[in-house]
């Protein structure tokens, strides 16, 4: 396991690091290509970790003859549909982990998504008092995989991206944090960013007894 004794703040994606909810974007986002008819052979992967709003440039782009300048806001409400007709189920052990972290670090939440999803899904784990700050769509410019959300979740929390470790599942989220300067621990071995990170975990039980304890222990 790598070094964290220099780690003074941690950053968690959301969907796919603390809450299973990625097969909820594939899910919303084929709903609407149904409902629109669009005949698009995509992996649903490659928006997991980007906005809607990017979700929605990049199926425009995809088809040459479609434009719907509703279709981010409808990509959204697909995805509220889909988490309350099948709620999303907490990734093993993060709702502690998360808790514990809390209480020897600064925290913050870093999710492509709206803030009003991101409140629910909060709500949903029980950590609404926990985060220091969260950094949703639309606080940045430019989201995942583009650095701009780490880089400002450190600047909240008043850190160095050198001093803070990430959490996250999606390449682009991956890559986001890396870009920021931070070492990265992936959710999901077999995910799309598990190769590109420092270590790659399945859910947060696997990390051992002492991880927390270590960090911002040089």
């Amino acid at each position: 396991m790598d070094d964290y004794g220099q780690i003074q703040g941690v950053l968690f994606d959301l969907d796919g690091t603390l809450l299973d909810s990625e097969g909820l974007t594939d899910r919303a986002i084929a709903r609407v290509m149904q409902d629109k008819g669009l005949h698009i052979d995509v992996d649903c992967s490659r928006f997991h970790g980007v906005t809607w709003k990017e979700t929605a440039e990049t199926l425009i782009a995809l088809d040459a003859g479609f434009d719907d300048p509703d279709l981010e806001e409808k990509l959204q409400a697909s995805f509220h549909r889909e988490m309350l007709d099948v709620p999303p189920q907490e990734i093993p052990g993060a709702a502690r982990f998360v808790r514990s972290v809390a209480g020897r670090c600064s925290t913050a939440l870093v999710s492509s998504s709206h803030r009003e999803s991101v409140a629910v899904s909060v709500h949903r784990l029980g950590l609404t008092d926990v985060f220091a700050t969260w950094v949703c769509a639309g606080d940045v410019p430019r989201s995942k995989p583009e650095p701009a959300c780490y880089l400002e979740a450190a600047s909240r929390l008043e850190i160095s991206p050198q001093h803070c470790l990430v959490f996250e599942d999606s390449r682009a989220g991956v890559h986001a944090a890396l870009a920021a300067g931070m070492p990265v621990i992936a959710i999901g071995k077999q995910g799309a960013g598990a190769r590109f990170a420092s270590q790659a975990i399945d859910h947060f039980n696997e990390l051992p007894m002492d991880f927390i304890s270590s960090l911002g222990t040089p």
